[in-house]
């Protein structure tokens, strides 16, 4: 009896690796995120107006010609909405929510074809 469920095992192994080659399957993986570039956030600030905080990050990256960076606080703008950044060092800000107990900021350098490689995600923003 253990000698077929091994047999079973083996065969089932057998099929998906077979079928993963043709069928050209490939696991996901986190290197496109790891690429060696810097970036990082220098200085954060976050005033109380009338009509929110406005909240800022000032970001200092390196990477090729052609890459840029994004930034995301929420509470304000959609990721979409945000400008890009092509300056190896910049100040972004923006008006956010009072209701937000938390103010973070996601930062995300993109290749040349829009692509995110690399990403800061949380960083936490003192108010």
């Amino acid at each position: 009896m253990e000698e077929k469920r091994f047999i079973f095992i083996l065969a089932l192994v057998s099929i998906f690796v077979v079928a993963s080659h043709f069928l050209k399957l490939e696991t996901t993986t986190t290197s496109a995120v790891m690429e060696k570039y810097t970036i990082e956030v220098t200085s954060s600030s976050c005033d109380l107006t009338e009509e929110g905080y406005n909240t800022c990050v000032n970001v200092k990256w390196d990477a090729p010609e052609g890459y840029y960076v994004k930034v995301f606080i929420p509470g304000g703008e959609s990721l979409s909405e945000t400008p890009k950044f092509y300056t190896k060092e910049f100040t972004y800000c923006q008006q956010t929510d009072k209701d937000l107990i938390k103010r973070i900021a996601n930062i995300y350098l993109h290749n040349e074809k829009g692509k995110w490689v690399k990403f800061i995600k949380g960083y936490k923003i003192e108010c």
